[in-house]
């Protein structure tokens, strides 16, 4: 099996395996030593390629509105838009696209940087060979990757309690730090998108706005079940990551096997439009969770527009984002074990869709610790110097 490391977490592999594949993968950086550790901890540095309209963003924002530590930006991807410059009133900012490894490694060191907080791990852009240079004398890996570094490119990972279970720890290069709530904060979208009252005679819709790489046979054989036992329900499906060239007759040809009438499927592209995307949410009733890799921003967003979220947790981090997003917002019963809770949650969720969650999640949501950005940045902060300490 020739997978990268981003696809490992698509991927029905066990946990030990995913992590042998990361130690195996690290091992192709060439790890240099570190600048020494000395002082409080006052600077920090944030790398990653997606200082963009990304979904890292809208958990990120938040946290540069309210730190108490010195903050530079390192932006090693080439795309820039209005949030691009939203980072940029808030931090001191670099682009650094077009620099090699040790340029940038050697501009962070010139800046002091103590702590550098990796945000791309495995995926596009990302800055795994600046923290191979031994850019700062701590190195954190956070939020856009769910999984492990491998070998020793950054001393810690910053999770939570229910991400990632004691059992976890066996799995990690890294130090896991768990925040003590959830390990992200939301911040709403800045457009005005209204969620707007479904009309009851209309039928019932599942949605799922993720990535099709995270549709998999579980996942299909699930879903089906689910149209199966809600026979007038549609499936909206609607993903920027295509994997076929023909993705809408790949999937209604995968439902067709499986007995449900490819009638039954909405297909739509993503586009750039935030405002149409957020109000295609209007279209669904409850969104279906992929697993065993979870929503994050999928999550929020149909919280945000109420649309509760049913989630399927497993034992490791890509499994459980869901849950303790849902855990933050007080929606635990939108979590489940196993693949007949989740159809069965699913199946009775859908009916209480528009009379109960629809007017109150999204209160909900900004009633919760999701939303509470000062508390959370001051526990983040505070978790920074902690680990500071015990390098």
């Amino acid at each position: 099996m020739n997978l990268t490391p981003l696809q490992l977490n698509y991927s029905d592999l066990s946990a030990p395996d995913i992590f042998r594949l990361h130690q195996e993968y690290s091992k192709g950086y060439d790890i240099k030593p570190r600048p020494t550790a000395t002082g409080d901890l006052r600077r920090i540095g944030i790398i990653g390629g997606d200082f963009r309209r990304h979904s890292c963003m809208m958990l990120l924002l938040p946290i540069l509105r309210n730190t108490s530590l010195n903050t530079t930006i390192y932006m090693t991807g080439s795309e820039h838009d209005h949030v691009t410059e939203t980072v940029k009133s808030l931090a001191s900012f670099h682009d650094v696209s077009d620099m090699d490894a040790r340029k940038r490694a050697g501009l962070i060191r010139s800046h002091g940087v103590q702590c550098l907080i990796d945000l791309s791990g495995y995926t596009g852009g990302n800055a795994l060979d600046v923290l191979a240079e031994g850019a700062a004398p701590m190195q954190v890996t956070y939020m856009g990757y769910p999984n492990t570094l491998g070998g020793s490119l950054a001393d810690f990972r910053i999770v939570d309690h229910i991400t990632d279970l004691p059992s976890a720890d066996d799995y990690h290069s890294e130090r896991l730090a768990r925040m003590p709530g959830c390990f992200l904060t939301f911040e709403p979208p800045a457009i005005d998108v209204p969620i707007v009252e479904r009309d009851w005679r209309e039928p019932p819709v599942f949605g799922c706005f993720a990535n099709f790489c995270k549709l998999n046979t579980g996942v299909v054989d699930a879903w089906s079940e689910i149209l199966h036992g809600v026979p007038d329900a549609l499936l909206f499906l609607k993903s920027s990551r295509l994997y076929t060239s023909d993705p809408a007759g790949y999937m209604r040809q995968q439902f067709a096997t499986r007995g449900i009438d490819p009638a039954r499927l909405i297909f739509e592209t993503a586009t750039g439009d935030q405002a149409k995307h957020l109000n295609d949410y209007n279209r669904v009733d409850v969104q279906l969770d992929t697993f065993p890799y979870n929503g994050t921003a999928t999550t929020c967003e149909a919280l945000w527009m109420g649309v509760p979220p049913v989630t399927l947790s497993g034992r490791d981090h890509r499994s459980r984002v869901s849950r303790s997003l849902l855990t933050a917002c007080d929606h635990t019963e939108l979590c489940t074990v196993d693949v007949n809770d989740y159809i069965q949650t699913a199946m009775a969720v859908v009916k209480l869709a528009r009379r109960f969650y629809r007017p109150t999640l999204r209160g909900d949501l900004l009633r919760s610790e999701l939303c509470n950005h000062a508390q959370f940045t001051r526990q983040f902060d505070e978790m920074l110097h902690t680990l500071w300490r015990q390098l």
